[in-house]
């Protein structure tokens, strides 16, 4: 009698809990309905973040790319505008803010440091290479021809942006770091500060990440810097430069794959052959 008992009495309470049940729902149903929905929302706002993040960097890199080209271009224009200034001038112009106006959109849309220091390294190159471009001669009763800046400002700001590189966690990009090195070693020889262009060279040979190919070329920067100290004077120039034609400058293009930092940049004034340099008339001079 008893275990019948005690049988009826839970069967009585099990009655009572499932007729508690939908008392209990109408309860609870708001809330758990609340929770469902604001999980929904914050998946949906992770994958919507991380859509717009991959989309930015997209944008970031193909602007980048643009970039690039046009200050590649920049650099090989004054070997296929020999003669024709105002033609050179107007090319160099546009495309100076070619690539000035894509490292701009580039900077805006890139919060990966790997890709920020890409960026920076390539508006070092392109302010190197505005601090180098070939005077032109008419340039002298055509202000129009003129560059907006000096070339010591050019130099300025190339050093600035390559030295941002040298900063945790834009350093972490290696391929970078190593190309902002070797970019204020350039500015450096600009200046005739052989000590610093020492200086940068010797980072450059003695960081253990550095790429083989840019740390022979550092070896062989180096052997050169003595030379390089000695007054050149430049054929058709009208004083002597500071500076040996020698300096090409930093690496240009597109950064090898952060993926991938063993790999050398795509391309690089260095590896100009002989017949490919500009005429000695046409080169950079220290203090111009």
């Amino acid at each position: 009698m008893k275990s019948q008992r005690r049988h009826e009495l839970k069967t009585n309470a099990l009655a009572r809990k499932m007729e508690e049940l939908p008392d209990l729902w109408r309860q609870y149903a708001n809330k758990i309905l609340l929770g469902l929905i604001v999980i929904m929302l914050v998946i949906f706002l992770l994958r919507y973040r991380a859509q717009q993040a991959e989309e930015a960097r997209i944008n970031a890199s193909t602007n980048l790319t643009v970039a690039e080209r046009a200050i590649q271009d920049l650099w090989y224009q004054p070997l296929t505008l020999v003669g024709d200034q105002s033609a050179m001038a107007k090319n160099r112009d546009e495309l100076a803010q070619e690539a000035e106006n894509a490292l701009d959109a580039a900077m805006r849309t890139a919060d990966d440091p790997q890709l920020r220091a890409d960026i920076y390294v390539a508006r070092g190159n392109l302010n190197w290479q505005l601090a180098n471009f070939p005077a032109l001669p008419a340039a002298a009763t055509q202000p129009s021809m003129q560059l907006p800046k000096s070339s010591s400002d050019y130099l300025a700001a190339a050093a600035s942006a390559y030295s941002e590189v040298l900063n945790d966690p834009l350093s972490r990009n290696h391929t970078a770091l190593t190309a902002a090195r070797l970019g204020l070693a350039a500015v450096a020889e600009n200046k005739a500060d052989w000590d610093s262009a020492e200086r940068y060279y010797n980072q450059v040979i003695g960081d253990s990440l550095t790429d083989a190919t840019m740390k022979k070329y550092g070896e062989n920067r180096l052997k050169m810097l003595n030379d390089l100290k000695k007054p050149v004077l430049l054929a058709g120039a009208e004083h002597e430069s500071e500076q040996s034609p020698l300096n090409l400058g930093p690496v240009l293009g597109p950064a090898a794959p952060t993926t991938s930092p063993s790999a050398a940049p795509d391309f690089s004034p260095f590896n100009l052959a002989p017949s490919q340099a500009p005429p000695a008339t046409t080169l950079p001079a220290a203090g111009r």
